[in-house]
């Protein structure tokens, strides 16, 4: 399945107002269940051939737009300039840590947060191999950035630091690292890969990440997928046969139990943005659509 991805960019207003979000009450705890599918797709996540091609897609789209991110990714610049010395990322959803590794070049610290223990053991795994080979942005894979023969400005990371621990900004009772914890506020960068269509309550959300970056010159980032039609788990055309196996076919009906939105257009995902308190928006299609599963 091919679908056209989008993401948004936003610098936090001064003062964030409160959003005008209700938060329903339900009788399941979709958490759980989410949890329970991503901790069975960690190990295999990133071995996946669709998932390399989608690494090295956000890679691109990512360093190739620095200054239009802004947050000091760039070395100074983009939303009112940022810090010249480097970024601080936090990176909400982060699974395997593919957020954190494309724009390692350019931080000095990345914190990563996930309902998953699974994926939080597998970030970890692969911060700790990005220190034993600096070249690499992905652990054994194809997709490489040489930081040394990079032209573009990038922070000397030999003192880089990255790690990941449970966090929850979806449930009505946030978990995770406290605001009070410097190590977990006042970030120059937070994003969301690909995750964000997961979320059942995404105005929640966006509102506790603009409350962890840097007031006037923070950045919040979103890459995920425009509107599409849902898809019908028992007439779908996604490279996916019996060759696989119930195990593959199992998993992947699992994963599609977990998606609560079917992609986001330029005026919903503005609208949220704003609600969370976030000024100077913007909305970019990607050019290349990524390719959810092998066709």
């Amino acid at each position: 399945m091919s679908l056209p991805a989008t993401y948004t960019t936003t610098a936090p207003a001064t003062a964030p107002k409160q959003s005008t979000y209700s938060i329903a009450a339900a009788m399941t705890d979709p958490t759980s269940t989410d949890r329970e599918a991503w901790n069975s797709r960690a190990k295999s996540y990133d071995t996946e051939p669709y998932m390399r091609k989608i690494n090295t897609q956000i890679i691109e789209a990512l360093t190739s737009r620095l200054e239009w991110i802004g947050g000091g990714l760039n070395g100074g610049g983009g939303h009112d300039g940022g810090e010249k010395d480097g970024c601080r990322l936090l990176d909400y959803a982060c699974g395997t840590g593919k957020i954190t590794m494309a724009l390692r070049p350019y931080l000095t610290s990345a914190k990563g947060l996930d309902i998953s223990t699974s994926m939080i053991d597998v970030y970890n795994q692969n911060m700790d191999a990005l220190r034993s080979s600096p070249s690499s942005s992905f652990p054994d894979g194809d997709d490489k950035i040489d930081n040394n023969n990079d032209t573009r400005t990038a922070t000397t990371n030999t003192t880089f630091h990255a790690s990941a621990t449970l966090g929850d900004f979806v449930a009505e009772v946030a978990s995770g690292p406290s605001e009070s914890d410097p190590e977990w506020t006042d970030f120059d960068v937070a994003a969301i890969g690909l995750g964000f269509h997961h979320f059942e309550n995404p105005e929640l959300c966006l509102t506790r990440l603009a409350q962890r970056v840097k007031k006037a010159t923070g950045v919040v980032l979103i890459i995920d997928w425009l509107p599409h039609a849902p898809h019908d788990d028992h007439n779908h055309d996604h490279g996916h046969s019996h060759d696989h196996g119930h195990k593959k076919k199992d998993e992947w009906e699992a994963m599609q139990k977990t998606i609560k939105h079917h992609g986001f257009d330029r005026q919903t995902m503005q609208r949220m943005f704003e609600d969370a308190g976030l000024v100077d928006f913007d909305f970019v299609v990607l050019g290349e659509p990524f390719v959810l599963l092998p066709q």
